[in-house]
C-alpha cells in the first residue's frame, strides 16, 4: 500500500491553541512532500488563512477552506465554489434578524456582519492580522440586508452566534424546514450555526480532490481533531487523531498521535511516512504506475 494524499485539518494540529503555526509542523510537510505525497490542507475558516498557512509550509498543492465550499490550486486560481444564493442568504438573514445573534457571510477575501453594540467602534473597518500577507477584511454594517443587495452577496458560508442557546436550537429547525433544498447547516456547540449552500461539505470537496487526482482510499491518510472531521476522514485507509482530538475522534482513527501541545502532527509525519519510499523512485522501480 503506497500513500499518495495526506489530507490534515488546520485547526488543532498544526496550529498552537494561540493561533501559531508550529515550526515542526512546517519541517515534517517537507519531509512528507519530498516522498513526492501531495498535501492538501483543510479548514472551516477562510481561503486567505488557508493560503497563508500552505504558504508558510510551502505546500505548493490545493487547499480546502470555508467548511468545503472553496477549493483553491497553489497559485491561487480558483478549483471550486459554491456560494449560497443571494436571495437564500436574504431570507436567511431576514429571517435571523427576529433572533438576538451575529451573522457573518464570509467571501474569500473578506466577511460583511450586522452590527452589534460593542462593535460599534469597529463598523466598516478593516481588520488585519499583524504580519498577515494575505489579509481578511471583516467589515460591521448597520444594515446587513441592505448590504447583501447593494453588493450582491453571495457567501460561501455563513456564521451565526446567538446569544441564548435555545434560539440556536429553534432557528436550526425552522431553517432546515425553510430552505431544506437550499443551503445545509450544521450546530457547533450550543450556540453557533455555519450554513453552506446544499451539497457543499469538506466530505464532497476531499472527494472531488481524490477524484481529480485519481487517488483511492487506499492512497489516502487524514489527520483530524474534531466532530466534525469525521465525515471526510472516512474517506481515507489511515485515520489519524491527535492527542487533544474529541472522544469519538479517537474511537474513530487508526493511530492516536501526541497532542498539538507535543508536536503531535509533526511526530506522526516524520513515524508514518518515513516507512515508505519516495514516489519517483517507486515510480522507477515498476512498483507503482
Amino acid at each position: 500500500m503506497v500513500d499518495r494524499l495526506f489530507a490534515v485539518s488546520i485547526e488543532g494540529t498544526i496550529v498552537s491553541p494561540q493561533g501559531k503555526l508550529l515550526k515542526s509542523a512546517k519541517e515534517a510537510f517537507e519531509f512528507v512532500q519530498q516522498k513526492g505525497i501531495q498535501v492538501t490542507l483543510i479548514t472551516s475558516r477562510h481561503h486567505a488563512f488557508a493560503r497563508r498557512i500552505a504558504k508558510q509550509c510551502k505546500i505548493p498543492t490545493v487547499s480546502i477552506s470555508h467548511h468545503g465550499a472553496f477549493i483553491s490550486s497553489a497559485s491561487n486560481k480558483t478549483i471550486f465554489a459554491k456560494r449560497v444564493p443571494e436571495d437564500v442568504t436574504y431570507d436567511v438573514v431576514t429571517f435571523l434578524d427576529s433572533f438576538p445573534c451575529s451573522v457573518r457571510c464570509n467571501q474569500e477575501r473578506f466577511s460583511v456582519s450586522n452590527e452589534l453594540p460593542e462593535q460599534k467602534q469597529l463598523m466598516a473597518r478593516a481588520i488585519f492580522s499583524p504580519g498577515d500577507r494575505f489579509p481578511y477584511q471583516h467589515r460591521f454594517v448597520n444594515d446587513l440586508r441592505a448590504a447583501i443587495e447593494d453588493e450582491q452577496l453571495e457567501p460561501l458560508h455563513i456564521d451565526v452566534v446567538f446569544e441564548h442557546p435555545e434560539d440556536a436550537r429553534d432557528a436550526e429547525d425552522a431553517l432546515r424546514s425553510m430552505f431544506a433544498d437550499e443551503i445545509e447547516l450544521t450546530r457547533s456547540g450550543d450556540d453557533c450555526l455555519y450554513i453552506v449552500a446544499a451539497g457543499v461539505s469538506k466530505f464532497a470537496s476531499l472527494h472531488y480532490v481524490m477524484e481529480h487526482n485519481r487517488f483511492s482510499r487506499d492512497e489516502v491518510v487524514a489527520m483530524g481533531t474534531n466532530r466534525e472531521d469525521l465525515d471526510w476522514m472516512s474517506l481515507a485507509h489511515m485515520r489519524v487523531a491527535m492527542g487533544n482530538s474529541d472522544v469519538e475522534v479517537k474511537q474513530n482513527a487508526g493511530w492516536i498521535t501526541r497532542s498539538v501541545e507535543e508536536d503531535g502532527a509533526a511526530y506522526m509525519m516524520q513515524e508514518h511516512f518515513r516507512k515508505q519510499q519516495p514516489i519517483e523512485f517507486l515510480k522507477k522501480m515498476n512498483f507503482i504506475e
